[in-house]
């Protein structure tokens, strides 16, 4: 598997897991520099096999722009990192104290329907029995 592919699927595990939002074209194009986006939060994620830590000062700044900078939409910045070793995020102190204090969230939690619920759902309104 290529760098390319373990990051993506990276970015759609770890969308799906947490209920967050792919950021279309992430990283190509000025105005969509984050990876994936949800509960006031934009998320910048690295995978990699090396024997180092890949976030760097340079990737921090990036996000801290596309967040509080010119154009920034004032989401908190996360970074979420692969490893040989497992799976990693890092957080501002900030950020860390909101999510302690319950003011952050940063999993979505998927929205079960019921069976019966769904079944209801396929019958026109006007052809219920218990409008």
């Amino acid at each position: 598997m290529t760098p390319y592919n373990q990051g993506r699927v990276f970015e759609e595990e770890l969308a799906e897991e947490f209920g967050l939002e792919l950021t279309p074209a992430s990283g190509s194009v000025w105005y969509s520099k984050l990876d994936l986006k949800g509960n006031r939060t934009r998320w910048s994620l690295k995978s990699t096999i090396a024997n180092k830590f890949p976030i760097r000062l340079i990737d921090i700044n990036e996000s801290l722009k596309a967040c509080f900078g010119p154009g920034g939409d004032g989401s908190n910045p996360i970074w979420a990192v692969r490893t040989p070793v497992g799976d990693f995020i890092v957080l501002r102190k900030e950020e860390f104290k909101e999510l302690q204090r319950g003011e952050l969230k940063l999993i979505n939690e998927p929205k079960y329907r019921s069976a019966e619920r769904e079944a209801r759902s396929k019958i026109p309104a006007i052809l219920r029995e218990d409008k």
